[in-house]
């Protein structure tokens, strides 16, 4: 009988030491999610300590406030929580992530999906313990699975990640008078005033019809330059020649055009530019022609200071 019992001590001593092994032994645990997104755009967003604000918890929530950006160190802060960029590759991303108390290693891996170029696989990875995952104490560890799912949030909305709601709309306006002119960079409101004034005038006396359609693109020559390139929409076609300062245009109807709309000071209207740019490369379209604003506001040769509503767009194929 002593034996026995003996035996049942060694055998319950056994199981609890097996127990405690399993329970406190560090393990890799992975989690693995899909984004519709290319592998270069994903890694663009977590090799990036501004864009990594913009979506690590609890840095990504909107409610969250007093965050500290500091880009030469690759860091984001606030008083009680950090997340930083250690080192990266051309597939994965360590972090250190963690607060006051502690901190840990997490891995963010990005492979291509090998059927398509515009889906890519993300896993999470870092060092835990089962009695961690059960208990769910781990603050650290539960931000970093939170934020794996706000990573494809952010990636996959395209107003969070390119800052406007982008669309790919079909070419509707097709007829158009257009010129261009180069002014010093002082005379750009002047400029532009003046070539629309002319465009309208020149579609009056050729009885064009204008419809009402302003388009515009402006484009730095050097520092002291700048080449503004205008057009107005028209109902009927005027034959124009070689040479002229004024042509008679037209864009292919039903083509592609990227497209956002922007309301705010008209000078920071390239803020848009650089967003449609950024979609274009990563979606690999290539330029048609240059891209341009539409005027959505009433008249034209505006301050850069004054508010405007206007649609921002770039052929593309």
């Amino acid at each position: 009988m002593k034996r026995k019992k003996i035996l049942t001590v060694i055998v319950l001593l056994l199981i609890s030491a097996a127990l405690a092994f399993a329970l406190f032994v560090p393990v890799i645990h992975r989690d693995k999610i899909e984004i519709s997104y290319s592998m270069q755009t994903i890694l663009q967003q977590i090799n990036d300590a501004g864009k990594l604000a913009k979506w690590y918890k609890p840095f990504g929530d909107e409610s969250y406030q007093n965050i500290n950006i500091d880009a030469a160190h690759h860091k984001v802060f606030s008083k009680d929580e950090f997340v930083e960029i250690v080192k990266a590759n051309s597939f994965a991303v360590e972090l250190n992530a963690g607060n006051s108390d502690r901190q840990e290693k997490i891995v963010f891996e990005v492979i291509l999906d090998s059927l398509s170029q515009f889906k890519s696989f993300v896993t999470l990875a870092y060092q835990t313990t089962l009695f961690h995952r059960l208990s769910g104490l781990n603050k650290i560890e539960t931000r970093a699975e939170q934020s794996l799912v706000n990573l494809k949030g952010y990636i996959e909305d395209k107003k969070r990640l390119y800052g406007y709601d982008i669309k790919n709309i079909p070419v509707t306006d097709t007829s158009f008078l257009y010129t261009k002119k180069i002014v010093r960079r002082n005379e750009i409101q002047q400029g532009t005033k003046e070539i629309f004034d002319t465009l309208l005038q020149v579609a009056k006396e050729k009885k064009a019809e204008y419809n009402g359609v302003r388009i515009f693109h402006s484009e730095a020559l050097n520092k002291d330059e700048q080449e503004l390139f205008a057009a107005v929409g028209v109902s009927h076609r005027i034959e124009t020649n070689y040479g002229d300062k004024i042509h008679y245009s037209m864009m292919p109807y039903n083509g592609n055009l990227l497209s956002a709309e922007y309301e705010g000071p008209f000078g920071n209207v390239d803020k848009v530019y650089n967003a449609l740019e950024q979609y274009k490369d990563d979606h690999k379209m290539s330029s048609m022609a240059i891209p341009f604003q539409k005027f959505l506001t009433d008249g034209y040769g505006f301050a850069d200071t004054q508010i405007v509503k206007l649609r921002v767009c770039y052929p593309v194929y």
